[in-house]
């Protein structure tokens, strides 16, 4: 039998090994980059991250204002045409009834904007509605209101206004609003009472 040369082996062994076609590295299986060599492509910031930048919202489109200034119109319109206080959900009805497209909340945010404004006097009701009046003097007035129809005329009284200084200095107050409504019946309202038998309300 013959033997085998240890170190002649061991030759062997290291040149069969050189022969063999190198194994493929892992990393070389992977899809080729397109990034330079050397160079660490950006990594794309996630929307929720700390570093991603804040999504911008969109201004409004160029018919929003445009159809926010129609209604105000149509809400002022109206106030205009009519010499009595109206409530939202009336103002609301007639727009509808000309076939107007405004929204109940739309017309309480215009008559907020409108009476922050100075242009239309608000009226709490007995009912607890609040019902609105174009504003007709800028000057500091008062209302003198129909129960049954609502028209309002507008009052100013010098000798009223003296008697709430004069008592608002006398009880030390200071930095006082008012706002006096009378309500009663107007000439046709009572003259129509009258006719039909009515008597006069308490």
């Amino acid at each position: 039998m013959t033997s085998t040369d240890p170190v002649r082996g061991a030759d062997a062994v290291a040149v069969r090994g050189a022969d063999a076609p190198p194994t493929p590295r892992l990393d070389s299986l992977a899809a080729p980059s397109t990034a330079a060599e050397g160079s660490v492509a950006p990594r794309a910031a996630h929307p929720t991250s700390p570093g991603a930048p804040a999504p911008q919202a969109q201004p409004p489109g160029p018919g929003t204002a445009t159809r926010a200034t129609r209604q105000q119109a149509a809400i002022r319109e109206y106030l205009v045409a009519s010499s009595d206080f109206r409530t939202a959900q009336q103002i609301h009805d007639h727009l509808t009834t000309l076939g107007r497209r405004v929204s109940l909340p739309t017309v309480y945010r215009v008559l907020t904007r409108l009476v922050d404004a100075g242009e239309v006097d608000p009226l709490r009701l007995a009912s607890g509605q609040t019902a609105y009046r174009l504003c007709r003097s800028h000057q500091h007035h008062h209302h003198l209101i129909c129960r049954r129809c609502h028209v309002a005329v507008e009052i100013a009284g010098e000798s009223l206004e003296r008697w709430i200084a004069e008592t608002v200095r006398q009880y030390g107050f200071t930095a006082v609003d008012h706002d006096i409504e009378l309500f009663g019946l107007c000439a046709v309202c009572a003259a129509t009472g009258a006719a039909a038998g009515e008597g006069s309300p308490d």
